[in-house]
């Protein structure tokens, strides 16, 4: 794709349905299923459909390794000082900074542009934060989340629908 010069922002939009071949909805044992419906309940798409057929699967990975390596990230998150943080500053609102700042301080990285926020409304109409991520790098997803396995994501290609302030949720 990056030899066909196709854009970041259709990557992500289309994901692998650029490989007609990949269509297949894999089957998990039903454990993790129920474990990835508990950590991620506030998402409107299946996350087996959303990250492992969109996004991963046209380069092979096969899915439970996928799931086990991600929930293991996840947990890894949740029992960090950023973890701390986001559970200790649920119901505050906040500004991107103060977010980034929390991540850079947690992590002892500088490239706070690794971490992405998408946003969405609540009732009230209010800026709530509902995920977020990183940028890593490939070659060190095995020190995660050590500070070298961070990288700002390129200008460019920074997804951030975060307006400001926003709420951080009691996940």
């Amino acid at each position: 794709l990056i030899a066909q010069n196709v854009p970041v922002q259709q990557w992500w939009a289309k994901g692998c349905a650029f490989f007609p071949h990949v269509h297949a909805v894999p089957a998990l044992p039903a454990e993790t299923r129920d474990e990835l419906k508990v950590v991620m309940p506030q998402l409107k798409d299946d996350l087996l459909l959303h990250e492992y057929v969109k996004h991963a699967q046209c380069f092979g990975y096969p899915a439970q390794q996928f799931f086990e390596t991600a929930l293991q990230m996840r947990q890894a998150v949740v029992d960090s000082g950023f973890g701390d943080y986001l559970l200790g500053q649920a119901g505050q609102t906040r500004s991107r900074e103060e977010l980034q700042y929390a991540f850079a301080k947690a992590f002892g990285t500088d490239q706070r542009r690794s971490l992405q926020l998408q946003c969405g409304k609540d009732k009230q109409g209010r800026n709530v934060l509902t995920q977020f991520w990183f940028t890593l790098k490939a070659d060190k997803l095995a020190s995660f989340p050590a500070a070298e396995s961070f990288v700002n994501t390129p200008d460019g290609e920074y997804e951030d629908s975060c307006a400001e302030p926003f709420v951080l949720p009691g996940w």
